[in-house]
């Protein structure tokens, strides 16, 4: 049995996967040409802005005059998947 959460995960890896073999014609453990550490220290600077820009959007939704309902239809917008 796996969570949720897990099973969510799992399918992004292999969204993941599939997107990398159709952009570049190969998988992660097939690519010995790049600097995996450089690429991993770039995505995780992207990450950051990205979720501080989320948590800023949020806070500043949350602070202005939208009423409850359409404060949870602006979420459902950005975020349903």
């Amino acid at each position: 049995m796996t969570s949720k959460i897990t099973e969510i995960a799992y399918n992004q890896l292999k969204k993941g996967d599939e997107k990398g073999l159709s952009k570049y014609g190969k998988l992660l453990d097939d690519n010995l040409d790049d600097n995996m550490l450089t690429h991993a220290i770039e995505e995780t600077c992207d990450k950051l802005k990205y979720l501080i820009h989320h948590r800023e959007s949020i806070k500043n939704m949350a602070l202005s005059d939208m009423t409850d309902k359409e404060f949870r239809d602006k979420m459902i917008k950005i975020y349903a998947v």
